[in-house]
């Protein structure tokens, strides 16, 4: 009787090593299938916001070479901007990274942090291009606010407070950088 029951667990023991690798190969695929959702969500307001910027650098290198055509060149980036959705992209990173967006279940933050695997390098390189992004996006989205003549300080008041929300986020976002995925505390 021992041998059968020592053989039978060695045999639980294989199903069961072997259902943890599964597992774990489970695991990765989902945390794969996160990332792509992430990229495509997101790659296209990221274009977006690159491509204001770019119409903005554009835009003042044209009224510093040809200062006598600036209302035609303000009105070239102000088209560019609105057809690039204005302001939508900073929206939705905005809301992507506070974890409020209806585009995509998880806060984008959330979904970095569990695959970077506690590496500090790669979240710090991943907050560090969102960050960036939120600089292009606010300088295109303050130069079409001035080229429009829209009230600036508005525009200023509500980027200033998100700014400081995404700040906030993101170093929480650093306190829980070493702990495992499923036990991250931010919604």
């Amino acid at each position: 009787m021992d041998e059968e029951g020592h053989a039978l667990d060695k045999d639980f023991q294989a199903i069961h090593t072997k259902l943890e690798s599964i597992s774990q190969k489970n695991q990765q695929c989902l945390r794969k299938i996160r990332i792509d959702e992430v990229n495509e969500t997101y790659g296209k307001y990221e274009e977006y916001i690159k491509h204001q910027y770019a119409a903005f650098n554009t835009l003042v290198a044209q009224i510093k070479k040809d200062p006598d055509n600036t209302r035609r060149y303000m009105g070239t980036f102000e088209n560019v901007y609105e057809k690039d959705k204005s302001d939508l992209s900073l929206d939705v990173y905005y809301r992507g990274v506070m974890g409020t967006s209806s585009l995509f279940g998880r806060p984008l933050l959330k979904v970095y942090l569990e695959n970077c695997d506690g590496d500090r390098e790669i979240m710090e390189r991943r907050c560090s291009h969102i960050t960036h992004l939120f600089h292009m996006g606010l300088i295109a989205l303050m130069a079409y606010t001035a080229v429009t003549e829209d009230d600036e300080d508005e525009v200023r008041e509500k980027w200033a407070k998100r700014v400081e929300d995404i700040q906030e986020k993101m170093q929480e976002t650093r306190r829980f950088r070493y702990a495992p995925p499923q036990h991250l505390a931010f919604v």
